[in-house]
């Protein structure tokens, strides 16, 4: 029978042991690998809740602003429109208090120059 040689048994360990390095890297690798694809998947998904999320409270907050603008901007033009008016009363009202102001001088002049001629007539 032909025996091995030790050359022939070290050779085929030294193989036997590269092959089984290789092979628990390759596994390591594939773990390493399945992991990251993992976390991608989860971070794409995420991702696109987000997005999502993003969009309805874009469409919400446009929406809503758009809503109170619409609200308030009636509500604004019609306070407008009532200072406009106020102004234009007290402009009025001023316009009235210097005539009658005017009126009272006159008045005034008229009582005092009656005062004064009918106490000359007593006199």
């Amino acid at each position: 029978m032909l025996s091995a040689s030790p050359f022939g048994q070290n050779a085929a360990s030294t193989i036997r042991d590269s092959r089984e390095r290789e092979k628990k890297e390759m596994s390591d690798l594939n773990d390493r690998l399945a992991t990251y694809i993992e976390k991608v998947r989860f971070l794409e998904a995420q991702n696109r809740k987000l997005a999502a999320d993003l969009d309805l409270l874009r469409g919400k907050w446009g929406k809503d602003t758009f809503n109170i603008k619409q609200m308030y901007e009636g509500e604004i033009s019609d306070a407008r429109k009532l200072i406009n008016e106020t102004i234009k009363q007290r402009d009025e009202l001023e316009k009235q208090i210097r005539k009658m102001q005017d009126e009272l001088s006159d008045y005034r002049k008229r009582s005092i120059a009656m005062f004064i001629y009918s106490n000359k007539l007593f006199i």
